[in-house]
Order: C-alpha cells, then sequence, then structure tokens
C-alpha cells in the first residue's frame, strides 16, 4: 500500500483529535491559560452546581453580586470541587471537575444581583495534558482514516495463498481491514471511557 503523494500527517492528525473531541462531547486538551466562567450560584438540596464543561484546574472561585464586594472563597472550605471519578483526585493522572459544591446556600427566588455572581477561573478542559490512552486512540483513528481515504493501492500481486505438504494458508486480498477493526475498536473503547455524561 502507498499513500497519496498530497497525505498531510498533520491535517490528518488534527483532524482525528477533532472528531474524538466530538465524539467524547468535551475538550480533551485545556488551553493554557486562565479564563473566567459566571454562574449563577446553585439553589439545589445539595447545592452543587454542575459546570457546563470540564474544568481542568482551579485559579479562583469569586462571589460577588451586583453592587456588592468581591470575595474569594477557599478551596476545602466555602467550596469543594467534585471530580471525575468521585470527589477524589488521584496522581497523576488528570481529573477534570465537573462540579462545585458549596458550604453557602443560596434560596429561591435569586434576587437579581445574584445571578451570575460566581466567577470561576482556571483552564476549562478535560486535562492540562492528553492522556496516553486518549493520545494512542486518536493516532488510531487517525490511522483508519488514512487508510481508508488515502490509499491509492490494494494488494493485487504478491501472496496470497500457500499450500506446500498438505499444509495451506491463505491470507485476505485486504490484509488491513482485520488491523483497522481493531484501531476502531480501541477507538471506540476509548470513546467510552472518556465521553462526558450529561446530568
Amino acid at each position: 500500500m502507498t499513500m497519496a503523494a498530497d497525505f498531510d500527517e498533520t491535517a490528518a492528525v488534527n483532524g482525528a483529535a477533532d472528531e474524538f473531541e466530538r465524539r467524547i462531547r468535551r475538550i480533551l486538551l485545556a488551553p493554557a491559560g486562565a479564563v473566567n466562567r459566571r454562574y449563577d450560584p446553585p439553589v439545589t438540596p445539595s447545592n452543587v452546581l454542575v459546570l457546563d464543561r470540564d474544568l481542568a484546574t482551579v485559579t479562583s472561585v469569586v462571589y460577588q453580586p451586583e453592587g456588592g464586594s468581591a470575595e474569594t472563597l477557599v478551596r476545602d472550605t466555602d467550596f469543594w470541587l467534585l471530580g471525575n471519578p468521585g470527589d477524589v483526585e488521584v496522581e497523576p493522572f488528570a481529573v477534570s471537575w465537573w462540579g462545585v459544591r458549596f458550604l453557602r446556600r443560596w434560596s429561591l427566588p435569586l434576587g437579581g444581583a445574584v445571578y451570575r455572581s460566581l466567577r470561576i477561573t482556571g483552564r476549562w478542559g478535560y486535562a492540562t495534558t492528553i492522556p496516553d490512552d486518549a493520545w494512542q486512540a486518536i493516532l488510531e483513528l487517525a490511522a483508519v482514516g488514512a487508510v481508508a481515504s488515502y490509499a491509492t493501492d490494494q494488494v493485487q500481486e504478491g501472496l496470497v495463498r500457500y499450500a506446500a505438504a498438505g499444509v495451506e494458508k491463505l491470507w485476505s486480498e485486504d490484509p488491513l481491514r482485520g488491523v483497522m477493526r481493531r484501531w476502531q475498536g480501541r477507538v471506540d473503547a476509548a470513546v467510552g471511557r472518556y465521553v462526558r455524561l450529561e446530568v
């Protein structure tokens, strides 16, 4: 098998990374630099704010009602981060935070001054580095796409069947089909491990 002369490996891997993130419904690699996002305070019985995206690192959590002064909340005193799996960050594995539980309680109806009064600053994404198994899945997804899209020749010549002394061996006319199935199976398994569940 030969690849097309215009095959672009970087574009293939970038496309596979985009496709993997689309399938897992999350940003895998948190962009560099902290960004703040505003939220309404939670008014649930559990007092948990469910984040609309993964939070890889937290710089600060600030509560500031409209017209009021800013209060920087203290982690593990005023709020607790809820992560995957459970509530424990297991080093050295990347754990993204999906929610924040607050000690302070807010009640309905929220007054206008309290809307979007929580400002969470951090790196938004699943992790600050791509986990090895996810990176392997991205490379295999790129390989599946490359073989399917850019292969210019099939095995048309060469040994497909061998027989001697009563022993016979038959090879497939499409020898990469099995390899591509294995790659796709590992990609599907990785998607299952990283897919963001909606609550």
